[in-house]
């Protein structure tokens, strides 16, 4: 049987920053297998030299139950030297990870992330419930 509370799959998902910076989007897709994580993730760097251009980064780590623990190294050899480590919740239904993010001895702050495809799959229903 398989885990209903599995996190594969694309996810949409904001961070944000510290200092007073705007919180900034990215995307991601998940894989799980036994409760371990991989991924891949990008978004649009909105501080540093690359700012403005997109940036991929690898993403690893594990679910057990509701908690949610990842950490992201970006492609780009200036960001790999400080990984991302996020340590969130998912919701009840399996379609929101909550949670901080930090880079250690240097930012952290707050994230979610929102399942694609079950988002999707509820507007359909809510479209279709209206056509009727």
């Amino acid at each position: 049987m398989s885990d209903p509370l599995d996190v594969s799959g694309a996810w949409d998902g904001i961070f944000s920053y510290p200092r007073g910076l705007p919180p900034n989007g990215f995307a991601c897709e998940l894989r799980e297998h036994g409760g371990r994580i991989d991924g891949e993730t990008h978004e649009r760097a909105e501080v540093g030299a690359d700012r403005g251009t997109t940036i991929f980064a690898l993403i690893e780590g594990m679910r057990q139950g509701h908690a949610v623990r990842f950490t992201k190294r970006y492609d780009d050899p200036r960001r790999a030297a400080h990984p991302v480590l996020y340590d969130g919740t998912l919701s009840a239904d399996g379609d929101e990870i909550a949670g901080r993010w930090e880079i250690a001895g240097h930012w952290s702050g707050g994230f979610i992330m929102v399942r694609q495809q079950r988002r999707g799959a509820a507007a359909e229903r809510k479209i279709a419930e209206t056509v009727r």
